[in-house]
Protein backbone atom coordinates (compact mmCIF):
# COMPACT_ATOMS: atom_id res chain seq x y z
CA UNK A 1 0.00 0.00 0.00
CA UNK A 2 3.01 2.40 0.54
CA UNK A 3 3.70 2.41 -2.88
CA UNK A 4 0.20 3.44 -4.06
CA UNK A 5 0.19 6.64 -1.87
CA UNK A 6 3.09 8.05 -3.36
CA UNK A 7 1.41 7.85 -7.35
CA UNK A 8 -0.10 10.73 -8.51
CA UNK A 9 -3.96 11.02 -7.98
CA UNK A 10 -4.79 9.97 -11.89
CA UNK A 11 -2.91 6.84 -11.25
CA UNK A 12 -3.87 5.98 -7.95
CA UNK A 13 -7.78 4.95 -8.50
CA UNK A 14 -6.22 2.10 -11.31
CA UNK A 15 -3.42 1.04 -8.45
CA UNK A 16 -6.68 0.79 -6.21
CA UNK A 17 -8.42 -1.07 -8.51
CA UNK A 18 -5.76 -3.87 -9.50
CA UNK A 19 -5.26 -4.71 -5.62
CA UNK A 20 -8.80 -4.82 -4.89
CA UNK A 21 -10.04 -6.74 -7.70
CA UNK A 22 -8.07 -10.07 -7.06
CA UNK A 23 -9.81 -9.84 -3.64
CA UNK A 24 -13.57 -9.39 -4.46
CA UNK A 25 -12.87 -12.18 -7.54
CA UNK A 26 -12.30 -14.68 -5.10
CA UNK A 27 -13.84 -14.03 -1.91
CA UNK A 28 -15.44 -16.52 -0.27
CA UNK A 29 -19.61 -16.94 -0.41
CA UNK A 30 -22.10 -19.98 0.73
CA UNK A 31 -22.21 -20.72 -3.27
CA UNK A 32 -18.48 -21.60 -3.40
CA UNK A 33 -18.70 -23.47 -0.10
CA UNK A 34 -21.54 -25.18 -1.70
CA UNK A 35 -20.09 -25.64 -5.30
CA UNK A 36 -17.36 -27.41 -3.52
CA UNK A 37 -19.23 -29.76 -1.52
CA UNK A 38 -21.38 -30.78 -4.38
CA UNK A 39 -18.45 -31.61 -6.34
CA UNK A 40 -16.94 -33.54 -3.41
CA UNK A 41 -20.31 -35.72 -2.85
CA UNK A 42 -20.60 -36.23 -6.83
CA UNK A 43 -17.42 -38.23 -6.34
CA UNK A 44 -19.06 -40.40 -3.43
CA UNK A 45 -21.33 -43.75 -4.62
CA UNK A 46 -24.64 -44.49 -3.40
CA UNK A 47 -23.50 -46.44 0.07
CA UNK A 48 -20.88 -44.13 0.30
CA UNK A 49 -23.66 -40.89 0.24
CA UNK A 50 -25.87 -42.92 2.77
CA UNK A 51 -23.05 -43.35 5.18
CA UNK A 52 -22.03 -39.47 4.90
CA UNK A 53 -25.84 -38.01 5.65
CA UNK A 54 -27.93 -37.17 8.70
CA UNK A 55 -31.06 -34.54 8.81
CA UNK A 56 -29.98 -31.05 10.35
CA UNK A 57 -32.13 -32.16 13.62
CA UNK A 58 -29.93 -35.00 14.22
CA UNK A 59 -28.60 -33.83 17.94
CA UNK A 60 -24.96 -35.23 16.82
CA UNK A 61 -24.68 -31.97 14.96
CA UNK A 62 -24.56 -29.96 17.95
CA UNK A 63 -21.82 -32.49 19.87
CA UNK A 64 -18.03 -32.51 19.12
CA UNK A 65 -15.19 -34.13 20.82
CA UNK A 66 -11.70 -34.10 20.13
CA UNK A 67 -10.92 -37.72 21.94
CA UNK A 68 -9.26 -40.39 19.10
CA UNK A 69 -11.88 -42.94 17.67
CA UNK A 70 -10.68 -45.56 19.53
CA UNK A 71 -12.10 -43.84 22.94
CA UNK A 72 -15.37 -41.92 20.73
CA UNK A 73 -16.82 -43.19 17.67
CA UNK A 74 -17.83 -40.95 14.99
CA UNK A 75 -20.79 -40.83 12.62
CA UNK A 76 -20.42 -40.14 8.56
CA UNK A 77 -17.96 -41.61 6.54
CA UNK A 78 -14.31 -42.64 7.55
CA UNK A 79 -11.71 -40.60 5.70
CA UNK A 80 -9.74 -43.43 5.07
CA UNK A 81 -12.34 -44.80 2.64
CA UNK A 82 -12.49 -42.39 0.33
CA UNK A 83 -11.06 -42.97 -3.24
CA UNK A 84 -8.34 -40.44 -4.19
CA UNK A 85 -10.79 -38.66 -6.59
CA UNK A 86 -12.98 -38.41 -3.16
CA UNK A 87 -9.95 -37.47 -1.26
CA UNK A 88 -8.85 -34.84 -3.73
CA UNK A 89 -12.32 -33.37 -3.68
CA UNK A 90 -12.68 -33.27 0.25
CA UNK A 91 -8.99 -31.06 0.15
CA UNK A 92 -10.71 -28.76 -2.22
CA UNK A 93 -13.39 -28.30 -0.08
CA UNK A 94 -11.24 -27.74 3.06
CA UNK A 95 -9.40 -25.02 1.25
CA UNK A 96 -12.62 -23.53 0.65
CA UNK A 97 -13.68 -22.95 3.92
CA UNK A 98 -9.84 -22.42 5.39
CA UNK A 99 -7.35 -20.18 4.62
CA UNK A 100 -3.83 -22.17 3.52
CA UNK A 101 -2.54 -21.45 7.30
CA UNK A 102 -5.48 -23.21 8.68
CA UNK A 103 -5.88 -25.92 6.28
CA UNK A 104 -2.17 -26.88 6.94
CA UNK A 105 -2.79 -27.03 10.44
CA UNK A 106 -5.98 -29.65 10.15
CA UNK A 107 -3.82 -31.43 7.97
CA UNK A 108 -0.69 -31.69 10.10
CA UNK A 109 -2.98 -32.49 13.06
CA UNK A 110 -3.85 -35.44 11.04
CA UNK A 111 0.00 -36.21 10.08
CA UNK A 112 0.91 -36.26 13.78
CA UNK A 113 -1.52 -38.63 14.72
CA UNK A 114 0.53 -41.05 12.18
CA UNK A 115 3.74 -39.54 13.86
CA UNK A 116 2.32 -40.38 17.35
CA UNK A 117 1.96 -43.95 15.84
CA UNK A 118 6.26 -43.74 15.44
CA UNK A 119 6.99 -41.96 18.32
CA UNK A 120 5.27 -44.63 20.83
CA UNK A 121 6.64 -47.51 18.63
CA UNK A 122 10.14 -46.36 19.49
CA UNK A 123 9.22 -45.76 22.58
CA UNK A 124 8.53 -49.57 23.43
CA UNK A 125 11.26 -50.27 20.83
CA UNK A 126 13.61 -49.20 23.71
CA UNK A 127 11.53 -50.39 26.58
CA UNK A 128 10.33 -47.34 28.04
CA UNK A 129 6.67 -48.77 28.42
CA UNK A 130 5.30 -52.27 29.15
CA UNK A 131 3.56 -54.43 26.61
CA UNK A 132 0.03 -53.88 28.07
CA UNK A 133 0.65 -49.74 27.81
CA UNK A 134 1.86 -50.29 24.29
CA UNK A 135 -1.15 -52.30 23.23
CA UNK A 136 -3.43 -49.43 25.53
CA UNK A 137 -1.84 -46.74 23.18
CA UNK A 138 -2.72 -48.59 20.00
CA UNK A 139 -6.04 -49.42 20.58
CA UNK A 140 -6.52 -45.70 20.34
CA UNK A 141 -6.27 -45.80 16.84
CA UNK A 142 -4.55 -42.67 16.19
CA UNK A 143 -4.32 -42.66 12.25
CA UNK A 144 -4.35 -40.21 9.87
CA UNK A 145 -6.97 -41.60 7.69
CA UNK A 146 -9.30 -42.09 11.48
CA UNK A 147 -11.28 -38.82 10.26
CA UNK A 148 -14.67 -38.72 9.88
CA UNK A 149 -16.65 -36.59 7.81
CA UNK A 150 -21.08 -36.35 8.03
CA UNK A 151 -23.41 -34.04 6.12
CA UNK A 152 -26.25 -32.74 8.41
CA UNK A 153 -29.34 -32.10 5.37
CA UNK A 154 -29.06 -31.78 1.79
CA UNK A 155 -26.72 -29.06 1.06
CA UNK A 156 -28.69 -26.63 -1.35
CA UNK A 157 -29.15 -22.80 -1.43
CA UNK A 158 -32.01 -21.87 0.71
CA UNK A 159 -32.56 -24.63 3.27
CA UNK A 160 -29.91 -24.93 6.59
CA UNK A 161 -27.32 -27.74 6.24
CA UNK A 162 -24.04 -28.87 7.81
CA UNK A 163 -20.92 -30.53 7.67
CA UNK A 164 -18.65 -31.89 10.48
CA UNK A 165 -15.11 -33.38 10.07
CA UNK A 166 -14.13 -34.57 12.92
CA UNK A 167 -11.15 -37.10 14.45
CA UNK A 168 -8.14 -36.93 17.11
CA UNK A 169 -7.85 -33.10 18.35
CA UNK A 170 -9.67 -31.63 14.81
CA UNK A 171 -13.36 -30.83 15.02
CA UNK A 172 -14.48 -28.85 12.35
CA UNK A 173 -18.30 -27.46 11.90
CA UNK A 174 -20.23 -25.30 9.50
CA UNK A 175 -23.50 -24.34 9.36
CA UNK A 176 -24.67 -22.14 6.48
CA UNK A 177 -28.53 -21.29 5.66
CA UNK A 178 -28.90 -19.33 2.42
CA UNK A 179 -26.36 -16.60 1.81
CA UNK A 180 -24.86 -17.36 5.42
CA UNK A 181 -22.68 -19.54 7.24
CA UNK A 182 -20.69 -20.00 10.57
CA UNK A 183 -17.76 -22.18 11.12
CA UNK A 184 -18.09 -23.10 15.42
CA UNK A 185 -16.90 -24.85 16.53
CA UNK A 186 -13.53 -24.99 15.04
CA UNK A 187 -11.37 -27.27 17.78
CA UNK A 188 -7.63 -27.75 16.63
CA UNK A 189 -5.47 -29.58 19.05
CA UNK A 190 -2.33 -31.41 19.14
CA UNK A 191 -0.67 -34.09 21.40
CA UNK A 192 2.28 -33.56 21.77
CA UNK A 193 2.85 -30.15 21.61
CA UNK A 194 6.47 -30.63 20.41
CA UNK A 195 8.37 -33.77 19.31
CA UNK A 196 10.80 -34.76 20.78
CA UNK A 197 12.59 -38.08 19.20
CA UNK A 198 12.62 -39.98 16.05
CA UNK A 199 13.02 -37.85 12.93
CA UNK A 200 10.50 -35.78 13.53
CA UNK A 201 11.84 -34.13 16.88
CA UNK A 202 11.19 -30.45 16.76
CA UNK A 203 8.23 -30.78 14.97
CA UNK A 204 5.61 -28.37 16.94
CA UNK A 205 2.23 -27.78 14.90
CA UNK A 206 0.87 -25.14 16.55
CA UNK A 207 3.70 -23.36 17.75
CA UNK A 208 2.55 -20.10 17.58
CA UNK A 209 -0.77 -20.22 19.83
CA UNK A 210 2.15 -21.34 22.56
CA UNK A 211 4.88 -19.13 21.56
CA UNK A 212 2.59 -15.69 21.33
CA UNK A 213 0.35 -17.48 24.91
CA UNK A 214 3.80 -17.63 27.28
CA UNK A 215 4.90 -14.13 25.48
CA UNK A 216 1.75 -12.66 26.77
CA UNK A 217 2.16 -14.31 30.55
CA UNK A 218 5.35 -13.85 30.87
CA UNK A 219 5.18 -9.94 29.66
CA UNK A 220 2.99 -9.27 32.74
CA UNK A 221 4.82 -8.48 36.44
CA UNK A 222 4.51 -10.08 39.14
CA UNK A 223 1.07 -8.15 40.49
CA UNK A 224 -0.48 -8.76 37.07
CA UNK A 225 0.63 -12.62 36.22
CA UNK A 226 -1.22 -12.86 39.80
CA UNK A 227 -4.62 -11.66 38.94
CA UNK A 228 -4.08 -13.25 34.99
CA UNK A 229 -3.26 -16.87 36.41
CA UNK A 230 -7.07 -18.32 37.27
CA UNK A 231 -5.05 -21.37 39.16
CA UNK A 232 -1.72 -22.52 40.23
CA UNK A 233 -2.90 -26.13 39.16
CA UNK A 234 -2.92 -27.77 35.77
CA UNK A 235 -6.37 -28.61 34.80
CA UNK A 236 -5.81 -32.10 33.66
CA UNK A 237 -8.07 -31.53 30.45
CA UNK A 238 -9.04 -28.74 28.61
CA UNK A 239 -11.29 -26.86 30.74
CA UNK A 240 -14.24 -26.28 27.72
CA UNK A 241 -14.14 -29.62 27.34
CA UNK A 242 -17.30 -31.20 25.99
CA UNK A 243 -17.82 -33.69 28.43
CA UNK A 244 -17.04 -31.08 31.63
CA UNK A 245 -19.34 -29.05 33.25
CA UNK A 246 -16.44 -26.66 33.87
CA UNK A 247 -17.40 -23.38 31.79
CA UNK A 248 -16.00 -20.20 32.59
CA UNK A 249 -19.66 -18.45 33.25
CA UNK A 250 -18.08 -14.84 34.35
CA UNK A 251 -15.68 -13.04 33.69
CA UNK A 252 -12.09 -13.68 35.05
CA UNK A 253 -8.46 -13.09 34.79
CA UNK A 254 -7.15 -9.38 33.51
CA UNK A 255 -8.91 -6.68 31.68
CA UNK A 256 -7.28 -6.24 28.45
CA UNK A 257 -7.45 -1.96 29.26
CA UNK A 258 -5.06 -2.76 32.05
CA UNK A 259 -2.37 -3.98 29.53
CA UNK A 260 0.38 -1.85 27.91
CA UNK A 261 0.15 -1.08 24.54
CA UNK A 262 3.01 -3.67 23.93
CA UNK A 263 1.01 -6.61 25.62
CA UNK A 264 -2.17 -5.47 23.94
CA UNK A 265 -0.27 -5.93 20.82
CA UNK A 266 0.38 -9.54 21.90
CA UNK A 267 -3.22 -10.10 22.76
CA UNK A 268 -4.01 -9.65 19.67
CA UNK A 269 -1.59 -11.45 17.83
CA UNK A 270 -3.07 -14.53 19.96
CA UNK A 271 -6.66 -13.56 18.50
CA UNK A 272 -5.39 -13.19 15.38
CA UNK A 273 -3.83 -16.81 14.95
CA UNK A 274 -6.99 -18.52 15.39
CA UNK A 275 -8.92 -16.02 13.59
CA UNK A 276 -6.83 -16.02 10.76
CA UNK A 277 -7.25 -19.85 10.40
CA UNK A 278 -10.71 -19.11 8.41
CA UNK A 279 -10.59 -18.02 4.82
CA UNK A 280 -9.78 -14.81 4.39
CA UNK A 281 -13.32 -13.24 3.78
CA UNK A 282 -14.53 -15.63 7.07
CA UNK A 283 -11.51 -14.26 9.00
CA UNK A 284 -12.06 -10.43 8.26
Amino acid sequence: MEQIFILSKRKWIPAVFLILYPLLLFSQTTGEILDATEKFLNTLKLDELQKINFQFEDSLRTRWTNLPVGLAERKGIRYGELSDTSKIQFHRLLTTLLSSQGYLKTTSIMKLDDILNVVYGEVYKRKLISNDIYEEIKALKWDFENYFIAFWGKPNKTEPWGFKFEGHHISINLSVTGKHYSLTPVFLGTDPAEVTITKYAGLRVLSKEEDYGLLLINSLSEELKAVATLSQEVPGDIITNPNSSQRIKEYQGIKASKLSNKQKDILERIIREYINNLEHEKAH
